[in-house]
């Protein structure tokens, strides 16, 4: 018989990275573009008082992060002092804000919208750590007068006043 060749063996291709190449990182998913209209915009106002109301039980500003422009000097207020809340170890664990939204105005620039709301808060006890450090107060109710900016891609707060603010003027 005839001597048999042996079989060859073939070894499967190696996907091992060369030590000099970087991990691939995935990249992130964009935000999803929000519609430029009135529910988009009621909802957007309701959920910017609920990132407050978070930065309030947590005493962290991280909430509002991203949600104002800076021309919105009430909301930096906002932020200046859950950041102060964060700093002290402060938060008050059972606030309670609700916003209702029920008048809009649309300005000549569509991607302009003042809103009045109504605006309830109880803020809770104020604790530092597990200390109670001060006592809640009574429940406050007032309206707010919001004017929210759409920037192409989402709606942001750019504009704040409270009726005792507006009796000032």
């Amino acid at each position: 018989a005839a001597p048999t060749a042996a079989p060859t063996v073939v070894a499967a291709p190696t996907t091992a990275a060369s030590p000099s190449a970087p991990p691939a990182e995935a990249e992130p998913a964009p935000s999803p573009t929000v519609e430029r209209n009135r529910d988009t915009a009621k909802q957007f106002i309701i959920d910017y008082f609920e990132a407050y109301e978070e930065g309030l039980r947590t005493g962290s500003p991280d909430p509002l992060a991203g949600l104002a422009t800076e021309d919105c000097s009430k909301c930096a207020g906002l932020v200046d002092g859950l950041a102060g809340m964060n700093d002290d170890g402060s938060r008050r664990p059972d606030a309670v804000v609700t916003v209702v939204p029920f008048e809009s105005r649309a300005f000549e620039d569509p991607n302009v919208m003042t809103w009045t709301s109504t605006y309830e808060s109880s803020l809770g006890d104020l604790f530092v750590g597990n200390e109670v450090v001060k006592v809640a107060g009574p429940r406050t109710s007032t309206n707010v007068h919001v004017d929210i900016l759409h920037n192409g891609e989402t709606w942001q707060m750019d504009g704040m006043a409270t009726d005792g603010d507006l009796a000032k003027d």
